[in-house]
């Protein structure tokens, strides 16, 4: 039998990271197993809300948090985690990469996968920073800019919103021809004269000038178009 680990965390994001560190203070042999070390965590070009940090970039507090994890002795793997088996009074976990390890427990901290418009343009500016996921982190961002909000439900609404008091113009982009959001939300949408729904939209691009966004292309009423936008808030 392989080496007996007391346990594996699966995750390798803040959770799985904080778990980490918990492990070795009760002097737990363990192993963290991710695919994405850092998590959705490092799509964040600034983290305003963390305690501790006036302001930090993603990539910076994912540093620091594998730097003290791996400091107090947790081994870091990044790869997935493919099957995991009951194995008489064990689990044997095994990633992509075939090796196995057996533990005494499991701990599972896989995150979450943010909705993502897989539309060209997105992965490149988001990592540059025009493009957001998290409209509280980053509502400073948004100062005097001209922004598209995508998507017609509840999120989608109270980020409009709660941008409206820092971005200079904001586009609804909602697919279908009314908002799905409660009732509520969307009486408030209509006390900004700086937010305009556009309905039956899709967003099929988001433009840029290889540093930061520009636009985003947009096909509305079977008619193709482009928006003059510089954040873009999926």
């Amino acid at each position: 039998m392989n080496e007996i680990y007391d346990v594996v965390i699966i995750g390798a994001g803040p959770a799985g990271l904080t778990a980490s560190i918990y492990c070795s203070c009760f002097h737990l042999s363990h192993v963290v197993i991710g695919d994405v070390i850092g998590g959705q965590m490092t799509l964040a070009p600034d983290i305003l809300n963390y305690p501790g940090f006036m302001e930090i970039s993603g990539k910076e507090l994912t540093d620091r948090m594998v730097s003290q994890a791996r400091g107090r002795g947790g081994i870091i793997i990044q790869d997935l985690v493919t099957k995991i088996e009951k194995i008489e009074n064990y689990f044997q976990v095994t990633p992509a990469g075939k090796e196995k390890f057996v533990v005494k427990a499991v701990i599972l901290a896989t995150g979450t996968e943010r909705k993502k418009l897989n539309v060209p343009g997105e992965m490149q500016y988001a990592a540059r920073g025009g493009v957001h996921y998290c409209a509280t982190c980053d509502r400073q961002d948004y100062h005097e800019k001209r922004v598209a909000v995508v998507g017609g439900a509840n999120s989608a609404a109270q980020s409009a919103i709660q941008l409206a008091h820092a971005a200079s113009h904001i586009y609804i982009l909602c697919r279908g021809n009314e908002l799905s959001c409660h009732a509520i939300w969307a009486e408030q949408i209509g006390n900004h004269d700086n937010i305009e729904i556009r309905y039956n939209t899709k967003v099929t691009e988001i433009l840029g000038d290889g540093q930061r966004v520009t636009g985003v292309k947009i096909v509305s009423d079977n008619k193709e178009q482009e928006l003059l936008v510089e954040k873009v808030f999926v």
